[in-house]
């Protein structure tokens, strides 16, 4: 929330922070085409059997304050939702047993399975497309940053990028 209201305010030119296009974003900032889809995931320890987001009804959930994540995990049904400032602290939570489960990006996730041993649960909660946000009213600038991500995409560095970072 806070890189959105510093592009709304002009303080800086552009926000790329795994921005996904949503309707009341899209009232806020405009944005450029998507460079990315992703969506939100539940992981779990890997002890905790549950198969499903509806395996966490009467448990607790965490994600991310006003993140997509956030929005995913307050509409599973009947748990109890824990909003945290980051997500390293969601993830000690989850390694201490504080929460049961933690919604998040699947390529956040996927890293968090990889290498802390936690699983994913179940299907994708959301599918969601990503962009780079710009204060509205900018055109110029969004033309010249869609050139830009069709050339990255059109030479195969953002695959790249991608394998690299495991995205």
């Amino acid at each position: 929330d806070s890189i959105i209201i510093a592009v709304k305010n002009g303080q800086v030119d552009i926000g790329m922070s795994s921005f996904s296009v949503t309707e009341e974003r899209k009232n806020a900032v405009d944005f450029t085409i998507p460079y990315f889809i992703s969506g939100q995931v539940l992981i779990a320890r890997a002890d905790s059997k549950f198969q499903s987001a509806a395996d966490l009804k009467g448990k607790v959930v965490a994600s991310g304050i006003g993140t997509t994540g956030e929005e995913a995990a307050m509409k599973m049904e009947g748990v109890t939702y824990k909003g945290l400032d980051d997500y390293t602290t969601a993830v000690m939570m989850l390694e201490n047993g504080a929460v049961d489960g933690v919604v998040m990006d699947i390529a956040i996730a996927d890293g968090y399975v990889e290498k802390a041993g936690f699983v994913r649960v179940g299907d994708p909660l959301t599918y969601e497309e990503t962009a780079i946000i710009v204060k509205k009213g900018n055109p110029s600038l969004v033309k010249a940053l869609n050139a830009a991500i069709e050339k990255v995409k059109a030479s195969g560095q953002l695959d790249t990028l991608r394998k690299k970072w495991g995205v």
